[in-house]
């Protein structure tokens, strides 16, 4: 016979279930977000621009095709190269790839410029053609976007942020644990001053809240779902090289990864139904050991809790992994 409360507790695993699974793409403050927000805007600015200099550029009448072909293929990639941004690993790659895809096609149309006429015009001496590169692609790609100092803080901020608990932009947070990222202890500052990593505005410090699987034992062999929360401290790496790559790992933050203090509430699952436990814990790198109490039973045992999953991305087909939370 099922406990009691079994109904109660079930509808309460099954409402934690749907909203913890909720992906979020929207956590104030998303560091990443931040990023994609001013590359996507600079693309799209200069892609505007370049449109109304092709404009006007037609309408004086004395510029050559290859030099108004130039102009159309630079909007055109810039426009293609904004609408990647929002799903790119990488917003700094996009704009690299842009870049090398306008001085390809500036090459191209130059050469198929001098073999039409020898005596025509260099391309890039064209007014439309300066006024593109010295006023536009300068002034919102080159100067914001391509400088050493901003690509490497920004590939520092990307691996950090890639390193830690919570990545919004890429699916692998759940809806209360997103919103819950909004707070001074956690939340993107670009004008934070806890650490080294302060530079990139990256805190150290998360919240979790998520459903954990959970293996007892010493008094249980039953399995338990629980709803995990807590504050985890994330170890970053010691070093960085000129280009924002990371040059050097400390011993924890290759083998430690993270670690924090939890607390939670779910069920025990047994031949009776599903019985109450309340827990705290400590949580390490993605697993969580657990202290439980059952509270019909009035039972004390412990267990094993997985709270991330990404030590499973040698084992699954490519693209599963992006199912299960991180």
């Amino acid at each position: 016979m099922k406990h009691p409360s079994t109904f109660t507790l079930q509808l309460l695993l099954a409402g934690a279930v749907l909203l913890l699974a909720a992906p979020c793409s929207m956590a104030a403050g998303a560091p990443k977000g931040a990023l994609r927000t001013q590359v996507a805007t600079n693309l799209a600015n200069y892609a505007t621009g370049v449109q109304r200099l092709t404009e006007q550029a037609k309408l004086a009448g004395s510029n050559p095709p290859p030099v108004l072909t130039y102009l159309s293929a630079c909007a055109e990639f810039a426009q293609a190269a904004a609408a990647r941004v929002p799903q790119a690993a990488d917003p700094v790659a996009v704009v690299e790839q842009f870049a090398q895809q306008r001085d390809q096609r500036n090459f191209e149309l130059a050469d198929l410029l001098q073999a039409t006429a020898s005596n025509a015009p260099p391309l890039n001496s064209f007014p439309a053609v300066r006024f593109e590169k010295t006023n536009l692609f300068q002034r919102c790609i080159a100067e914001p976007l391509l400088n050493p100092v901003w690509k490497c803080d920004t590939h520092i901020r990307v691996e950090l942020f890639r390193r830690k608990y919570l990545d919004p932009e890429e699916g692998q947070a759940n809806l209360f644990e997103a919103l819950a990222q909004d707070c001074p202890l956690t939340r993107f500052n670009q004008e934070r001053k806890d650490g080294w990593w302060s530079r990139a505005g990256v805190s150290a410090w998360e919240i979790k809240l998520r459903l954990e699987p959970v293996v007892t034992f010493g008094g249980s062999t039953d399995p338990a779902l629980l709803l995990s929360g807590g504050l985890v401290f994330n170890f970053f790496p010691g070093e960085f090289d000129a280009a924002g790559m990371v040059k050097k790992e400390t011993l924890f933050s290759e083998y430690v990864k993270r670690t924090g203090l939890c607390l939670g509430g779910g069920a025990r699952f047994h031949d009776g139904g599903q019985t109450l436990l309340v827990s705290g814990g400590w949580q390490i790198r993605w697993v969580t050991l657990w202290g439980l109490y059952d509270a019909a039973t009035h039972e004390y045992f412990f267990g094993l809790g997985i709270s991330e999953w990404d030590w499973l991305k040698n084992f699954l087909p490519g693209g599963l992994l992006n199912l299960l939370p991180k």
